[in-house]
């Protein structure tokens, strides 16, 4: 098993603040960790356990680590649009949440993978 990392929010690009995990048992990524003060904490609407469907529109079915970080980057007060789900039966099937990327003093987003 091996695990890839990657620090969004270094080398003059921002992220949103949270942990997410490519688990290949599941169709999409789901998010692990929330960084407290960055824009996913915020925006309370986000839980650890959710799905990530789509970012800017673009379908995250499949994705490889690689291409997430790429879809989560951006510059410092840029938006991202983030569509996610919440595996819960009793609660909608699906949110929308426009997210402000930032500098925090944790890293701002973490991408693993579980590799087999």
């Amino acid at each position: 098993q091996h695990t890839a990392t990657h620090c969004m929010g270094c080398g003059g690009y921002a992220g949103v603040g949270m942990v997410v995990r490519k688990d290949f048992q599941r169709k999409y990524p789901v998010i692990r960790k929330i960084t407290p003060g960055g824009a996913v904490a915020a925006s309370c609407a986000v839980a650890v356990g959710d799905e990530v469907l789509l970012v800017d529109a673009v379908d995250c079915t499949g994705k490889s680590v690689s291409e997430m970080i790429a879809l989560f980057l951006g510059p410092v007060g840029s938006q991202v649009v983030v569509k996610a789900r919440t595996p819960q039966r009793n609660k909608p099937p699906s949110y929308t949440v426009t997210l402000t990327r930032g500098y925090l003093a944790a890293p701002q987003v973490h991408l693993h993978s579980n590799l087999q």
